[in-house]
C-alpha cells in the first residue's frame, strides 16, 4: 500500500514541557501601561512556500491531494493528519451524517452527489480515504537574517487546514494529537535562536527536494539540539482562494478572479520531452480574463525543447519571484526546489502569486519580537484538468483501458474523483474501487 503521508508524531512532549518561553516585556515604571514592542530594526525574515490545487473544467477544486510525491529528509518531524481520526476528517455527505443518499454497489456505498461513502469495517481493502483534502500547502520556509544573535517565537495558524510536517520540531502545536475534529484550527509555534555562526546542518542526500532550500546566504537557526538554514512546514487543507480556473471543450480556458489583483498569472503545459510557457499579465481584482480556443491552442502548440522551455520557464518565474520581495538566492532556491515538480511532471497548470492579504488569511503568522520587514510569497499552483483531458479519460474508461491512470501519477485520485462525477451511477464501482487501490 502507498505510504500516505509520513508518519512521526516523535516525543514531542519532553520538548513542549522544557521549552523556555520569552521572557516577559516588563515596563520601566510598574505604574505606566505596557507599551508595543519596538520592531527590531536588525531582523529581516523571508518566506516563500506554494500549495498545489487540482481544478475541474467546472472550476471546483478536486480532492485526493495527501499522496506523497517528494521523500524528504528522515529528520524532518511529523504526525499522521488522516491517521489520527479518519471520521472526523470525512466531508459531509460522506456517510458519516451527511444528508446524501447512499447505495451499495457491489460492497461499496456510492451515493448521489458523487461522494464515497467509508466501506463497512467487513471490506476493510475497500476503506476510502477522506475527500476532504483538496489544498497540498507544500514547502513553505522562514529565512531569517540578522547581524547579532536574536532569540525568536514563531507562531503560524492554518484556519482551514492541518501543520502536519515541521522542521526544527515546534514547541506546540494544535489540534493535539488524536484531537482532530476536523481538517481545521492547525497551528504551530516556534522558538528559534538567529545566529550569526555557520552551524553544523543534518545531512540532505544529494538531489533531494529539500537541498535547494539551504542555496540561500541567510542566518543559520537553532531550536535546541536541531539546526538548520530555515524554520520548514507544511500541511493539508481544504479553503477556497481567489482564482477559479474553468475549461470547456473548443472555448479556451476562462481565469476568474474572486480576490485581489494578481501581478501575473503563468502558464505551463508540460510533455514527456517539450513544455510552452506564457505570462497572462496581472488579473484586476473581481476581473475575469478569457484565453479563446485560438490563443489556447496556439500555447500549447508552441512547443519548446525541454532545454529551451526551462530557461524560459525560468526566467519568468524567477523574474516574478524577486518583484514579490524576495531575493534573488531566495527566489532561485524556491524555483529549484520546486523544478522537477513544475517543469517535468506532466500536464497543464497555472502559478500566481497571492496578495499580501490573502497570504495572512491563509497562513496568520505571528514573530515576536517585530523584525523591520517581513516579505511573504505564497505561489498558488493550479492543475488544470481541462474539458478535453476529463472527455479522453471517460472515454479510455468506457473503452476499457487498463490502467487507467498510471498510479506513480500524483494527480491519479483527484482526476477519477473528477471522473466519479461524470460516469453513470452503474459505473462507479468500478472508478470508487481504483481510488482504494491508491490508498
Amino acid at each position: 500500500m502507498k505510504q500516505i503521508l509520513l508518519v512521526a508524531a516523535l516525543a514531542l512532549t519532553s520538548q513542549f514541557a522544557n521549552a523556555a518561553a520569552l521572557p516577559p516585556t516588563i515596563p520601566s515604571n510598574p505604574q505606566q501601561p505596557l507599551t508595543p514592542k519596538p520592531i527590531v530594526t536588525n531582523l529581516t525574515v523571508h518566506e516563500w512556500g506554494t500549495f498545489t490545487s487540482v481544478m475541474g473544467s467546472n472550476g471546483l477544486r478536486v480532492g485526493g491531494l495527501h499522496h506523497e510525491e517528494e521523500t524528504l529528509p528522515s529528520f524532518i518531524v511529523g504526525r499522521n493528519v488522516l491517521g489520527e481520526n479518519l471520521e472526523a476528517l470525512a466531508p459531509p455527505g460522506s456517510g458519516h451524517g451527511g444528508g446524501s443518499h447512499c447505495q451499495s454497489v457491489k460492497g461499496i456505498d456510492v451515493c448521489d452527489d458523487n461522494t464515497l461513502s467509508p466501506t463497512p469495517i467487513s471490506q476493510p481493502q475497500y476503506k476510502v480515504t477522506p475527500e476532504v483534502v483538496t489544498q497540498k500547502m507544500e514547502t513553505p520556509v522562514l529565512y531569517f537574517y540578522s547581524d547579532e544573535k536574536i532569540q525568536s517565537r514563531v507562531t503560524v495558524g492554518f484556519p482551514k487546514g492541518i501543520i502536519s510536517q515541521y522542521y526544527p520540531a515546534p514547541i506546540s502545536f494544535l489540534p493535539a494529537l488524536g484531537k482532530i475534529e476536523g481538517l481545521s484550527g492547525g497551528q504551530v509555534t516556534f522558538d528559534v535562536e538567529v545566529t550569526t555562526e555557520k552551524l553544523a546542518l543534518p545531512k540532505v542526500e544529494h538531489g533531494n527536494v529539500y537541498a535547494p532550500a539551504r542555496q540561500v546566504a541567510s542566518n543559520d537557526i537553532r531550536s535546541g539540539d536541531q539546526n538548520e538554514k530555515f524554520i520548514f512546514y507544511r500541511g493539508l487543507g481544504d479553503f477556497a482562494t481567489s482564482l477559479i480556473i474553468n475549461s470547456n471543450l473548443n472555448d479556451g480556458i476562462t481565469l476568474q478572479n474572486y480576490g485581489l489583483k494578481i501581478s501575473n498569472v503563468i502558464l505551463l503545459d508540460v510533455t514527456s520531452t517539450t513544455g510552452a510557457v506564457k505570462s497572462l499579465g496581472a488579473l484586476e481584482s473581481k476581473s475575469t480574463k478569457h484565453v479563446t480556443d485560438k490563443e489556447f491552442n496556439d500555447f500549447r502548440a508552441a512547443k519548446l525543447s525541454r532545454e529551451q522551455f526551462e530557461a524560459e520557464a525560468q526566467k519568468v518565474i524567477v523574474q516574478a519571484l524577486v518583484e514579490s520581495g524576495l531575493y534573488k538566492d531566495e527566489s532561485l532556491a524556491m524555483f529549484n526546489t520546486w523544478k522537477s515538480s513544475y517543469l517535468k511532471s506532466n500536464g497543464l497548470r497555472a502559478l500566481y502569486i497571492l496578495s499580501r492579504k490573502e497570504t495572512d488569511t491563509i497562513l496568520p503568522i505571528s514573530i515576536t519580537p517585530e523584525p523591520q520587514e517581513l516579505v511573504r510569497t505564497l505561489v498558488g499552483r493550479i492543475e488544470i484538468f481541462h474539458a478535453s483531458e476529463e472527455q479522453q479519460l471517460l472515454k479510455d474508461f468506457r473503452a476499457g483501458k487498463r490502467p487507467l491512470i498510471n498510479a506513480d501519477d500524483r494527480f491519479a485520485e483527484p482526476k477519477l474523483r473528477r471522473l466519479l462525477t461524470l460516469v453513470d451511477i452503474s459505473e462507479r464501482y468500478y472508478i470508487t474501487k481504483m481510488i482504494n487501490d491508491l490508498n
